[in-house]
């Protein structure tokens, strides 16, 4: 008897989250939760795939004492079927993803660039063939500028699709790094839709389900007629599609309840790094969508006020982030002692080898200026054409110099030039990141 039924289940983002940890709403359950969430939901009545976005793996504490390696390794251990290569797999380098990826054991697919990996994968489950076709961030040259992607994603999908059907699948799956746009409204998140329910109108007869990921949003339900999940991302949730032969589906999410213990890899390393405490908050802080950056100012504080060459640091809402903004809050530290793993965790970048948000710049800029560089953070989108996300954390050190040293995080280079209208000669700060001036604020509170 055919199976009338298939069940997608996806995950995105999850950004290392291993190891449970508290939030400002409650707690991040941890990737143990996670495996057993999905096991639950492999509903032995039809066929079961896991299908995850992309976003796996950096993000663990343990990353940048392992070279990026960690994050790799404990995914290992999940048995998704399908992943996508996102962004944040290429932090290490390409030549780095391209050695570790073979700990997942399963496909890496990114349709719209010259990775070293496949377009689509074909998964075979009892009677149902399910293609899959995956797509990295279609605006990977913003955050990765040594790589090119396909800039006509509509094309790319449209080509790839046809092939799977072609090549017999019952229903063509695309797994993409890219989702609902995420605003404030009201002081809370808000998720604005409309860019990819434009994508999906130009797909709607090539694809049957879209997943989707890399905003930190969260969607479900039909867009541009095509069903569509992307839940809360860091394993705050599991998406899920049953699809029907039709090509229709019923479209959910379960949330991942715990905490429960991770027991893999890495487990006395990071137990070790929860012990050892490096200061203490009298109050929870919080970066607010929209709001406050109370996180982001304490980084700012620190790298202007301890020691360092720097006049004023500017960092943008995104610039932290450890979990899901259910509540609108992107990044939570508790009140009481703050261990090395909270801060691993918060703040992963490396300076050493990290590509990506681990180095710090500094610039000469015209006094004069100042005020519009600030402005320009503060009107900064989390995407071009896509709405703000919240004013930036300013720290300033009084001078009469006519110029000020300004130190940003290296993503946001660009930015700075387009805003200033002049290339400024920025130059790497070495031996200082966002992680130092986050730990010289705990050394020495005001």
């Amino acid at each position: 008897m055919r199976s009338p039924i298939v069940r997608i289940v996806t995950t995105t983002d999850l950004i290392g989250s291993i190891f449970p940890q508290r939030t400002s709403y409650g707690g991040l359950a941890g990737g143990g939760a996670l495996a057993r969430t999905v096991q639950e939901l492999s509903d032995h009545r039809w066929p079961t795939v896991w299908i995850d976005t992309g976003d796996l793996t950096q993000g663990n504490p343990l990353g940048p004492l392992t070279d990026g390696v960690a994050g790799f390794v404990c995914a290992a251990s999940f048995d998704i079927d399908a992943v996508t290569l996102g962004n944040h797999e290429l932090d290490w380098g390409l030549d780095h993803l391209q050695t570790w990826a073979r700990e997942f054991g399963c496909p890496v697919l990114a349709a719209n660039g010259s990775f070293g990996f496949a377009a689509t994968t074909m998964l075979e489950r009892d009677d149902w063939t399910i293609g899959v076709l995956g797509l990295t961030q279609p605006q990977l040259h913003l955050l990765h500028p040594e790589h090119e992607v396909d800039r006509d994603p509509v094309r790319c999908i449209r080509h790839h699709a046809k092939d799977l059907t072609r090549a017999g699948a019952d229903i063509v799956v695309l797994a993409l790094h890219d989702g609902v746009d995420l605003g404030v409204a009201s002081g809370g998140p808000c998720m604005n839709p409309t860019r990819m329910a434009r994508l999906c109108e130009q797909i709607v007869d090539y694809v049957d389900v879209v997943l989707g990921g890399h905003t930190l949003g969260r969607h479900v339900g039909k867009l541009g007629g095509v069903s569509y999940v992307q839940p809360w991302p860091l394993g705050r949730e599991v998406g899920v599609a049953d699809v029907h032969r039709d090509g229709t589906a019923r479209l959910s999410t379960v949330e991942v309840r715990g905490p429960e213990p991770w027991r893999g890899f890495g487990a006395r390393a990071f137990e070790a790094l929860a012990g050892e405490i490096v200061g203490e908050l009298g109050a929870p802080l919080a970066n607010q969508l929209g709001g406050r950056l109370e996180l982001g100012q304490l980084v700012a504080d620190g790298l202007v006020g301890y020691g360092n060459d720097i006049d004023l640091a500017l960092l943008a809402p995104l610039d932290l982030w450890n979990q899901p903004p259910c509540d609108g809050v992107l990044a939570h530290l508790p009140a009481g002692p703050v261990s090395r793993a909270q801060i691993l965790r918060l703040l992963p970048q490396s300076g050493g080898r990290s590509v990506f948000g681990g180095q710090l710049l500094m610039g000469e800029v015209d006094a004069r200026q100042v005020p519009s560089l600030i402005r320009g953070f503060a009107s900064s989108p989390q995407y071009e054409g896509g709405p703000p996300v919240g004013v930036p954390a300013v720290a300033k050190r009084d001078h009469r110099r006519r110029t000020s040293r300004v130190a940003i995080p290296a993503f946001h280079r660009g930015r700075a030039d387009s805003v200033l209208r002049s290339d400024v000669a920025w130059r790497p700060i070495e031996d200082l990141s966002l992680r130092d001036g986050l730990i010289a604020a705990l050394e020495h509170p005001t």
